[in-house]
């Protein structure tokens, strides 16, 4: 046997030989169908895409699959339209594992009642560092950076839970005031405090915002007292005005009736059709 190699269009490596009928030849019917196949391949031996062709063709040239394309330049550019896709996918997966392990590590942190709002990242490391969520994150930096957003939401999240509160407390007093009737416009917030101090509705405040609600109550009660006089007073001009209406229709009727003239004496009028009305 000659030492010297057969020279080619493509350098093949020198590998053990294989028995001629360990794998049936497949036939392909479209480019697509040898492309999926070649793809497959580079897939099932775990090719990694950062490889240099000739290295990645040890690793596959012997499966039939490396047979689908018949020249080197049509495995070369699937080759290498594989590896920019698989590239793409490894690092859409990295963010995808990295978003994860994020999201990992702040439900950690919520899961800690030993965490507190004004607790530093040193003091909290060692009720965490020993799970797995914990060091999932690779660098320190990385952990604290992480830790530091979290005791911001954390501030964000207790600060408007506080407001919440506060909202629905001033609330339940308001209802309270509405329920006690015998609160009125002119009743003095020294007496209302004495009526109420023991009801949890009253309790649930501090002092400044017991007297907001109460303030915000008495103005309520005197804006509609004042709606109210305005509603009676319109009421009363109407019904005056229906009156001097009907007046002035029966005075027109007892004139067409030849009942009133230039001569009559208001006398007469409401001694007479006047009387009944």
């Amino acid at each position: 046997v000659s030492k010297g190699g057969r020279k080619g269009a493509e350098a093949i490596p020198k590998l053990a030989a294989r028995p001629a009928s360990s794998q049936a030849t497949i036939i392909y019917s479209t480019k697509k169908e040898r492309s999926e196949a070649f793809k497959k391949l580079l897939d099932d031996k775990k090719v990694d895409p950062d490889m240099r062709w000739e290295e990645a063709m040890k690793i596959i040239i012997n499966d039939e699959r490396y047979k689908a394309f018949k020249s080197v330049g049509e495995r070369k550019a699937t080759f290498q339209e594989w590896c920019d896709k698989k590239r793409k996918q490894l690092k859409e997966q990295a963010l995808m594992d990295r978003r994860r392990a994020r999201e990992d590590f702040m439900a950690m942190l919520s899961e800690r009642e030993e965490i507190t709002v004004n607790m530093s990242y040193k003091k909290a490391v060692p009720y965490i560092e020993r799970d797995s969520r914990f060091t999932a994150i690779e660098t320190e930096r990385d952990r604290e950076n992480l830790f530091e957003d979290f005791m911001v939401d954390l501030d964000r999240k207790r600060r408007e839970d506080k407001r919440n509160m506060r909202k629905e407390n001033m609330a339940s007093f308001r209802q309270l005031l509405e329920e006690t009737k015998s609160i009125k416009v002119s009743s003095q917030w020294r007496k209302v405090q004495e009526l109420l101090d023991e009801d949890p509705r009253y309790l649930a405040l501090d002092k400044e915002d017991r007297l907001i609600v109460f303030e915000d109550y008495i103005r309520d009660m005197e804006r509609r007292d004042e709606e109210d006089k305005i509603k009676e007073a319109e009421e009363k001009k109407k019904q005056e005005r229906r009156v001097r209406d009907e007046f002035r229709q029966l005075l027109q009727t007892m004139f067409e009736e030849g009942q009133l003239n230039h001569r009559t004496k208001w006398k007469k009028v409401i001694e007479g059709p006047m009387k009944n009305h």
